[in-house]
């Protein structure tokens, strides 16, 4: 929540430096998408570290509410800072409050039980380094395996079609990032169609509500569910980057096909890729609640090989 309340307070200062900055352009939107990809797969990479496994599928849901949190109060803040002198100054020096939490929570943090692991016992590490040897598996692995790429298909494709950001790469090309609550409310109160700027606010506010402890945390959960344990790491972080490029694709093909085709053509086929989202999780994603990893295994392996292989273990099935 702490990351996403300096991301959202920094962004909204940025949009009254742009024009003095040459820094602050949009030429230097893929980098920063980049760095910041880096920094939240960091964030993701540490907490499932260090995390019991009976709570990690709770951890990354939590994240997801807290990112949407960091983000409300980031609005907030950046709203209330919208009319003061030196509107930027005071947005800039409030997200060093957070950072500087942050930053001090964190020398609190104990380390991994893995680098404790591999620090402390060097005998053990030495083992333990000789058993993942023996265990590692590399991307090519996963195709491999035909019950492994059905499991990552799963994984991948809900990751793909599941990412909202869309919205928040843009909305500043509209002037709306920093203080989008009072241009809604300036415009719907002083716009002939007054109705459709409250609805429109009320849409936007909705649909977080709703996406985030709803869907938007889903993708996250079911791929640290649906994968055996030696390719758990290895397919999240493949899925977590199929996740970010189609974000990447998206975001940055979503004003020129606006442009291109209209902005009702546009959300057309928006809505024609959220009904194939649909067909393709109740075709493909398995129910995983209540159930344990080696039933979700066998599940995978009947879908590959058939209902005669489900009693063999998964990492030794078949290649094709």
């Amino acid at each position: 929540m702490l990351f996403n309340l300096i991301a959202g307070v920094i962004s909204g200062a940025l949009l009254y430096i742009r024009d003095d900055f040459e820094a602050v352009n949009e030429s230097s939107f893929l980098q920063e998408t980049i760095v910041s990809m880096a920094l939240v797969g960091a964030i993701f990479g540490a907490a499932a570290e260090a995390s019991p496994s009976e709570i990690r599928g709770g951890l990354v849901s939590t994240n997801v509410l807290m990112i949407t949190g960091g983000q409300f109060l980031s609005y907030l803040i950046n709203l209330a800072f919208t009319e003061v002198p030196g509107t930027w100054r005071w947005m800039l020096g409030v997200s060093a409050v957070p950072a500087v939490v942050q930053f001090t929570l964190m020398l609190f943090l104990p380390e991994s039980p893995r680098w404790l692991y591999m620090k402390i016992d060097q005998l053990s590490a030495a083992l333990e380094e000789e058993h993942q040897r023996k265990t590692s598996v590399s991307y090519w692995d996963v195709f491999k395996k035909k019950e492994i790429r059905l499991a990552f298909l799963a994984g991948a494709g809900l990751q793909e079609h599941v990412e909202p950001n869309v919205g928040n790469y843009h909305i500043h090309k509209l002037h709306l990032r920093g203080y989008i609550l009072t241009f809604f409310l300036e415009s719907s109160i002083t716009s002939s169609n007054g109705l459709y700027g409250w609805l429109a606010v009320l849409g936007l506010a909705l649909y977080i509500a709703f996406f985030s402890p709803g869907m938007g945390p889903v993708p996250w959960t079911v791929n640290s569910e649906i994968y055996p344990e030696s390719y758990r790491g290895i397919c999240g972080g493949m899925s977590a980057t199929v996740n970010w490029v189609s974000n990447l694709i998206v975001a940055q093909s979503f004003l020129s096909i606006a442009e291109a085709a209209g902005t009702g053509a546009t959300f057309l086929i928006l809505a024609c890729v959220a009904v194939l989202a649909f067909v393709f999780v109740a075709a493909y994603v398995p129910e995983t609640k209540g159930l344990t990893f080696e039933e979700v295994e066998r599940i995978w392996k009947v879908r590959a090989w058939g209902i005669g292989y489900a009693s063999e273990g998964l990492l030794d099935g078949r290649e094709s």
